[in-house]
C-alpha cells in the first residue's frame, strides 16, 4: 500500500479492533464499494482461538484466511492488537510477531508495524517499556483512545452524559481535543471510540469539525451489525455505519478530506525516531 507523501487538509482513519468476523462480512464490502481505506487491528490469540486469550467477546473471530486476504488488499492495513488482548509491552510485542507469522511477512504495512492498544489504556511504565523496543520491532505508531487535554474530568463527564442522552454539542465538546494536528509529537495516535449509543449525526458533526479545523481523526469501531436493543455497547448498528461511510465517501469525492489507513496518517503526523 503506497503512502501518499502529500498530506491532505484533513485525514480520517477507520480503525476496527480485535478481528471480529463482521468486520470481514459486513464492513469490508462497504469499504470496497465506497473506495474507503481502513485499518484492522488483529488480536492473534482471538483469531487463533488460543486458550490463553481472555474471552473478551462472544462474537466469532475472522479466520486466518480472512486476515491474509485483507493483508493483500492494497487499500487496507493490518495492525497488531496484541496476542492475549492485554495492554502490556510483552503481549503487544508477541502480537506483532505472531501476526507477521500469520501473514507470512517481515512487517505488516509499508515496512513498518502499527499497534492498537487493547482496552485503550497503557500505563506510563508500560509505555516506557514499549518505547524502548519500537525501533527493534519497527513500530511506526501506537494507537490509544481519547485525549482529554485541559479540563479532562469535565470532558469525561460530557462523554458519559452524551452516551445516555445523545447531544451533538456535548459530543463535540467531549472529543474535540482528540482531533490531531500535523504536529510531529512522537508515535502516539489518538482515537474516538464509536459506541452503540452514538448517533451517526454526532460522528458526522465531528468529521465536519475536523474538516473545518484542518485536523485529523481516527474513528474506532469494534463490531458492526444488528444490535436492536443496544445491549452490547461495542456493536454499532450496520445501517448507522453505512450513513457514516457514505458521508466520508462524499466528502472524499469532493476533496474535503481523505480516508486513509492509520499507517498513512502516522507517516504524516508522527515523528519516527
Amino acid at each position: 500500500m503506497p503512502i501518499n507523501q502529500e498530506s491532505p487538509l484533513s485525514m480520517v482513519s477507520l480503525s476496527f479492533d480485535d478481528g471480529r468476523i463482521d468486520n470481514y462480512t459486513i464492513v469490508l464490502p462497504v469499504l470496497r464499494r465506497l473506495h474507503l481505506q481502513a485499518t484492522f487491528n488483529i488480536c492473534t490469540g482471538y483469531i487463533l482461538k488460543a486458550k490463553d486469550c481472555e474471552a473478551f467477546t462472544d462474537t466469532e473471530p475472522m479466520t486466518v484466511e480472512m486476515v491474509r486476504e485483507i493483508f493483500t488488499d492494497k487499500n487496507m492495513e493490518i495492525a497488531s492488537h496484541g496476542h492475549r488482548h492485554e495492554p502490556y509491552m510483552q503481549d503487544l510485542s508477541e502480537g506483532i510477531d505472531r501476526l507477521r507469522q500469520i501473514v507470512e511477512a517481515e512487517n505488516l504495512c509499508n515496512g513498518y508495524n502499527g499497534i492498537a492498544v487493547p482496552h485503550n489504556r497503557l500505563s506510563h511504565s508500560e509505555w516506557e517499556k514499549l518505547n524502548a523496543i519500537m525501533r527493534e520491532k519497527k513500530v511506526r505508531y501506537v494507537r490509544k483512545s481519547i485525549r482529554n487535554g485541559q479540563h479532562g474530568e469535565w470532558r469525561s463527564w460530557c462523554r458519559k452524559i452524551s452516551r445516555l442522552c445523545p447531544s451533538t454539542p456535548l459530543y463535540l465538546m467531549a472529543h474535540a481535543k482528540t482531533l490531531m494536528d500535523d504536529e510531529k509529537n512522537g508515535s502516539l495516535i489518538y482515537s474516538v471510540p464509536v459506541m452503540a449509543s452514538t448517533p451517526p449525526r454526532c460522528v458526522i458533526s465531528l468529521i465536519n469539525m475536523a474538516i473545518k479545523k484542518g485536523k485529523h481523526l481516527v474513528l474506532q469501531f469494534h463490531s458492526i451489525g444488528d444490535n436492536p436493543s443496544g445491549r452490547d455497547p461495542l456493536t454499532y448498528n450496520a445501517m448507522s455505519f453505512d450513513v457514516i461511510a457514505y458521508h466520508l465517501a462524499k466528502k472524499q469525492e469532493k476533496g474535503d478530506l481523505k480516508v486513509v489507513t492509520t499507517m498513512e496518517m502516522a507517516f504524516h503526523i508522527c515523528h519516527y525516531k
